[in-house]
């Protein structure tokens, strides 16, 4: 049985909803049974399977996730996006924050079926196109980052702070920011890079 939903897991991977459906499937059995899988493991994985479909960085996705996974999971594992990241996966060092819409959030806290029809932006979608972010270039500009694994957090949580408040204090970045941790750069740099970010946002686009 076992190997049989994996077998299972493996169709569902490979094949769009749109395709499964055709199939008639759970009903039309006769098709999966020649792809061995047993009437018992094709009812049990449809009922541990959500359809869910949402809107990421301007790209409709609809795809299949057990209830019980995260949105981190899905956008890492299901779709790709691999920019966001999974740190501590209980919500303390904000490495998977992404925008839900328009709210920041943890992704690993988030259910992937409690975005169903929701608009997400993820550190992938901050960008233009090739056109940086001014926060991204400010975070490069102050070598605001070693590793870097917490960084796609901290761009995201920063972009929030400027899109609600266009000058802010040391004291309100260094608060804003107190959800997301660092192991390597002590913050001094994150912060510079936020203010310095704030003062491009405010002077416009240079040519």
């Amino acid at each position: 049985m076992a190997k049989q939903l994996l077998r299972l897991e493996a169709l569902f991977t490979n094949y769009s909803y749109k395709d499964w459906q055709n199939l008639r499937f759970p009903y039309d059995y006769q098709g999966l049974n020649r792809l061995g899988f047993s009437r018992g493991a094709a009812s049990m994985s449809v009922k541990s399977k959500t359809y869910v479909t949402f809107n990421v960085n301007d790209r409709t996705y609809d795809f299949l996730c057990e209830p019980r996974q995260s949105l981190l999971e899905c956008l890492r594992n299901v779709l790709g996006l691999t920019g966001t990241k999974e740190g501590c996966n209980d919500g303390n060092c904000g490495a998977c924050t992404v925008f839900l819409d328009g709210r920041i959030v943890n992704s690993c806290l988030t259910l992937a079926v409690e975005a169903e029809g929701s608009k997400i932006t993820t550190i992938e979608g901050i960008a233009e196109g090739t056109n940086l972010h001014p926060v991204q270039i400010a975070f490069l500009e102050n070598a605001a980052l070693q590793c870097g694994f917490c960084t796609p957090g901290f761009i995201v949580s920063a972009k929030a702070l400027l899109d609600q408040n266009s000058d802010p204090s040391e004291y309100e970045i260094r608060r804003w920011l107190a959800g997301n941790l660092c192991r390597c750069t002590g913050y001094d740099k994150i912060v510079r890079a936020v203010m310095d970010s704030a003062k491009k946002l405010s002077n416009g686009p240079t040519i």
